[in-house]
């Protein structure tokens, strides 16, 4: 399947093991990506660090936009868990104001239909994912257009797989802790072989109480390369990256996030993720 990636995307983006197969949500589960979970929002912001400089140190463009850049402050994350028809839906919305990007990704976990939609939204055109599985068999069918024309493929997955954010609330409410697993990857549009390792790191000594412990979650692909790497302090993620090098996020309020996002100019509150699944439903 082809890979269309906008330039931006090219910079971006203890252990008990699980079993080899993978959690699918499906007919026979609940789709519950942690049991008791509430809805929530988490927001940060990504920042650029290390010894050479963002592209963006050089912006002449808007105050507010010259001095995040000056800070290495490069774009917004929100994070977003909520009820949608009986099941869960999970939500990624990430904006790089210097590139004029925008990615938004959902992944709905009702038992009738699991599906994901990604879409990249830039200033020449984009991209757009939907996976979802099909009734009644072990296949993916994939879905993808853009400015390139569109594709569509099933992919089997007998050995069953997980869909990427998923896998994430799962380690994020302790429900794994390590092991091997098929994860379909919107970035390539194919399944990948990812590991998954977690360790535990304490903080604070006896003398100096209370003490306590953050969980360090990394995901590898089969050639090594970082998938993903998630701090937590509890269930609450503080910071990640989603592969090796400057960039990565750390948290900030829903209100700084606010503040932030009014302060770069960027337009409003992105489409409603929920539209990103209309649309696509009888394709």
């Amino acid at each position: 399947m082809s890979l269309l990636r906008p330039a931006a995307l090219t910079w971006i983006l203890l252990s008990v093991l699980a079993p080899a197969q993978a959690p699918r949500p499906d007919s026979g589960s609940s789709a519950e990506p942690a049991r008791g979970s509430p809805p929530t929002s988490e927001h940060f912001v990504l920042e650029w660090g290390g010894a050479t400089s963002h592209p963006a140190a050089s912006y002449d463009g808007a105050q507010a936009l010259r001095q995040a850049a000056r800070d290495g402050r490069v774009g917004l994350v929100a994070l977003h868990r909520r009820r949608v028809d009986g099941g869960w839906q999970l939500e990624q919305e990430v904006v790089f104001p210097f590139e004029g990007l925008r990615l938004l990704a959902v992944e709905c976990l009702s038992a009738r239909s699991p599906r994901l939609v990604w879409r990249e939204i830039g200033l020449a055109g984009g991209r757009t994912i939907f996976a979802e599985w099909t009734a009644q068999s072990e296949e993916l069918r994939v879905l993808e257009w853009g400015v390139d024309g569109s594709l569509r493929e099933s992919i089997a997955t007998g050995r069953g797989a997980v869909m990427p954010q998923y896998l994430l609330d799962l380690c994020r409410h302790g429900e794994l802790s390590g092991g091997s697993f098929r994860v379909f990857d919107p970035l390539s549009g194919a399944l990948e072989d990812w590991v998954l390792e977690v360790d535990y790191l304490r903080e604070g000594t006896a003398e100096s109480e209370p003490a306590g412990y953050r969980r360090r979650v990394e995901l590898r692909r089969s050639d090594g390369s970082l998938a993903g790497r998630y701090l937590f302090a509890g269930t609450r993620l503080e910071r990640f990256q989603w592969q090796e090098g400057q960039l990565s996020a750390r948290w900030i309020s829903a209100q700084e996030h606010r503040e932030l996002s009014e302060a770069w100019g960027l337009d409003g509150p992105p489409p409603a993720l929920q539209d990103s699944l209309d649309g696509v439903r009888d394709l």
